[in-house]
């Protein structure tokens, strides 16, 4: 059944797609007791078991970071909360030369994000907190990293040659209508 007839030439239908994950890449993401493992920059400090950020108008480098094992064209889910944000407080994450769109910046709350490695080796996480206004806070907690499956699109809409004629969604946040519309894409976050 189809829109306006009841034999359509094509149908519509729903893929399952399961995501598996790796183990745990990240050592001390909950904080538990100390900050070990982690580089903190500048107007960031451990406390109760997470780390906070405070901006008293002199922050220079306001970064944490720390490294994780990786392979070049991993896709890695990126899961974090934050807490306390005020007066414009945020954070954005990032790897070292990853294809990601790392000025996405996360307010409260629990948050997942898939960067795609392109490193094989050690690679770094990078937070980052917003810093343009004096006095801002945020606290971060619960880091993790684990390798993905590569994310699939989320929506495709198949031709009825049973070529892909759109998807929606996916690692590199793509969007294409009609033959060709991402031919000349450069990386992520097009849309055609």
């Amino acid at each position: 059944v189809g829109i306006g007839t009841t034999s359509p030439y094509a149908k519509l239908s729903v893929s399952s797609i399961s995501t598996s994950f790796g183990s745990e890449l990240i050592t001390n993401g909950t904080f538990t007791g100390n900050a070990s493992g982690w580089t903190l920059g500048d107007c960031i400090a451990y406390a109760s078991n997470q780390v906070n950020f405070n901006n008293d108008g002199i922050c220079g480098n306001t970064i944490m970071s720390t490294t994780f094992s990786a392979v070049a064209g991993s896709t890695y889910l990126v899961t974090f909360t934050v807490s306390n944000a005020l007066d414009g407080g945020r954070v954005y994450m990032s790897f070292d030369d990853s294809l990601s769109d790392d000025n996405i910046l996360f307010g409260n709350g629990t948050h997942t994000m898939a960067i795609r490695s392109e490193v094989t080796g050690t690679d770094t996480l990078y937070v980052n907190f917003t810093e343009d206004i004096i006095g801002t806070s945020a606290s971060i907690d619960n880091i993790s990293i684990k390798e993905t499956s590569p994310i699939k699109p989320t929506f495709t809409v198949v031709g009825y040659d049973g070529s892909t004629a759109m998807t929606i969604g996916g690692a590199d946040a793509n969007i294409g209508l009609g033959n060709s519309s991402l031919y000349q894409n450069r990386g992520y976050g097009n849309v055609g």
